[in-house]
């Protein structure tokens, strides 16, 4: 959705933080994103790409989402934020666990017997 729409792009949230060029920092962090997401989906050093995604997850929820649970009560931010959570539990179970049997990772890096 940024890149098909960058007219949707939330820029404010980063000229808030004082960012000069929120519209490149946005491209460049939805980029990264989009990178990790296809290393992780192929499998390929799962662990390592899973890292920067937990980094913008948290910054995310901390910054954008954990605000609201002062503003507005407990039930709306988990209502808002119930996919980041998501992610950031799938992004953990992946770092604990790394990639699986199907994934380059199996077949790249040798294994212990």
């Amino acid at each position: 959705m940024k890149f098909s729409y960058p007219e949707l792009q939330e820029t404010g949230f980063f000229q808030n933080l004082g960012f000069i060029s929120a519209g490149a920092m946005v491209t460049v962090i939805s980029t990264f994103e989009v990178v990790c997401g296809l290393l992780i989906m192929v499998g390929l050093f799962t662990r390592l790409a899973v890292i920067p995604l937990l980094l913008t997850i948290s910054f995310t929820v901390l910054i954008g989402k954990f605000p609201i649970l002062f503003e507005e009560g407990f039930w709306l931010m988990a209502h808002i934020s119930r996919i980041d959570f998501a992610m950031f539990l799938g992004c953990v179970f992946l770092f604990i666990t790394g990639s699986g049997f199907w994934s380059l990772d199996w077949r790249i890096l040798p294994r212990e017997v």
